[in-house]
């Protein structure tokens, strides 16, 4: 509006002044006025950056669903990753399984109750039973960041973390000393428990992804600090932090949790989250821009503003890198927008631009814009 406005009131004075002289030339030097001051090439000078920035970020595998992120994403001095399916591959596989009972009794049971749940570790669970006959489970019940419980035979049994499923219950001595050490190479234990004792715990084995260390030692190298957000156990998380030289680690934390953890970092820092569970949502929702991996939970992917649609992270570093240049673009754009108005203006407003002169160099403004922002299709800088 200000600038319309501008606009009007300068082909308006243009109008006055020449009028007393030349009805003809008042009415010739207002239009050209009007005709340069066509807000094409200020008008363009982001939108056709963001357009083509967009279409680029697909080709290189990425959605941006919200254009903000292009801006805020050149900002970011803080990058929070989820640990599971994230930095890891998500595809858990059974590695070792300590019980109290009959062990396939006990993957009978935890998948039955698991196969009722969408996490990444449940699936492994459930897969690793697939050809068994499922148990009939009800009162199927989820608590998002700490694990599930179902009725199996008139009998309720717990499936999650340790805190959460030795809640009325502790485990013995020796689960515990087994499951530290299984934890302390990387491996994610999912305890079982029903009405009176804990049963035991299934170990899980996830590979860390072969970007990721690649892609951590990058972000560092441009001056980033990066933070690992998990709802695991703090062993196996600070396993994957020390092989990708990870110094930040929060482990053992509810969905809320991470939020808030976000919002912490957001009073000193422009924080970027990365995430693919369900587990994650809240906090993709609060950092300032978020990006999803597309392998992950249809809510991560509706949360995020950016959608990496590869299962590795190689393409956030492009995307962070395109960021950049898009900015850069805009300015430059902005800028050319501005001189040419600065020096095109004064000249229509002295009568020394003819109509049909500023309707052609109108349009050449606005092509050099575009000419520009289309360089973003070939800067690999």
């Amino acid at each position: 509006p200000y600038f319309v406005g501008t606009t009007i009131f300068l082909a308006i004075v243009t109008f006055i002044y020449w009028y007393p002289q030349d009805f003809d030339l008042a009415l010739l030097s207002a239009t050209s006025v009007l005709i340069i001051t066509c807000p094409c090439a200020f008008g363009l000078a982001t939108p056709m950056s963001i357009a083509v920035a967009s279409a680029v970020a697909v080709k290189k595998k990425t959605l941006i669903k919200n254009s903000d992120a292009l801006e805020v994403l050149n900002k970011i001095d803080w990058v929070v990753f989820d640990k599971t399916g994230t930095l890891t591959q998500g595809t858990f596989s059974i590695s070792h399984v300590e019980s109290t009972i009959s062990k396939d009794k006990l993957i009978a049971i935890m998948a039955g109750i698991e196969s009722h749940s969408e996490h990444l570790l449940a699936k492994a669970i459930v897969e690793a039973n697939s050809a068994a006959e499922r148990l009939q489970v009800s009162d199927f019940t989820s608590s998002p960041g700490q694990g599930v419980s179902g009725v199996i035979n008139h009998q309720r049994y717990t499936i999650g973390n340790l805190s959460y499923v030795s809640n009325q219950h502790s485990a013995s001595q020796a689960l515990l000393e087994k499951a530290n050490v299984l934890e302390s190479q990387g491996a994610s234990c999912i305890w079982c428990a029903d009405e009176l004792n804990v049963l035991g715990f299934i170990a899980l084995s996830d590979q860390i992804k072969t970007d990721a260390k690649q892609v951590v030692e990058q972000l560092k190298n441009m001056g980033k600090k990066v933070s690992i957000l998990s709802g695991d156990s703090q062993t196996v998380t600070q396993a994957v932090a020390n092989q990708l030289n990870i110094e930040h680690v929060i482990a053992q934390t509810l969905p809320k949790d991470k939020s808030d953890y976000i919002q912490q970092l957001q009073q000193k820092h422009t924080v970027l989250m990365v995430g693919d569970g369900v587990n994650d949502a809240p906090a993709l929702t609060q950092a300032d821009t978020s990006m999803a991996i597309g392998s992950g939970s249809d809510v991560s992917i509706n949360s995020a503003d950016v959608v990496i649609l590869k299962p590795t992270l190689g393409p956030m570093i492009e995307i962070i890198k395109l960021a950049k240049r898009t900015n850069k673009t805009i300015h430059q754009n902005i800028v050319f927008a501005l001189l040419y108005n600065a020096v095109m203006v004064p000249m229509a407003m002295m009568a020394k631009v003819t109509p049909l002169f500023a309707a052609i160099i109108m349009p050449i403004s606005s092509l050099i814009v575009i000419g520009n922002a289309a360089r973003l299709r070939n800067n690999k800088k």
